[in-house]
């Protein structure tokens, strides 16, 4: 069975956060999704790190072309229905895909949507005003 939602994540030599956004795509309560993690090109030891998360990933490893070819390279491997797309140093709250996944069910015109951000430093939310 197809997933209803391929999660992308591109990262550089972001260990150990892109390890952290994976826990939390991984702590998802809504699981019909996959997760891609596209490694542009580290130098770090984020591809062997990745590897204990086996069989809960796809790690995708290509030589240093930039974020956007990171995450078009995860979207040409996607096979879901919808694309979401999380930063390596960014992490989700567990209902994240679940409360989205209901929106776009209810609302069937709409074709993308975007949650806020939460800006948090040194324990102090930092979100700039708008």
């Amino acid at each position: 069975m197809s997933p209803f939602i391929s999660v992308i994540i591109p990262t550089y030599n972001r260990w150990p956060w892109v390890g952290e956004a994976v826990q939390s795509v991984l702590a998802q309560s809504y699981r019909s999704f996959e997760l891609i993690v596209v490694d542009d090109g580290s130098t770090d030891v984020t591809a062997q790190e990745m590897g204990k998360f086996a069989g809960d990933l796809r790690l995708v490893r290509q030589s240093r072309r930039g974020v956007a070819a990171a995450r078009n390279r995860g979207v040409t491997l996607a096979r879901g229905k919808y694309i979401a797309f999380l930063d390596s140093d960014d992490l989700w709250l567990p209902d994240k895909l679940a409360i989205q996944t209901a929106f776009m069910g209810q609302n069937l015109d709409i074709e993308i949507c975007q949650t806020e951000e939460v800006w948090i430093r040194c324990g102090v939310r930092v979100n700039p005003q708008s």
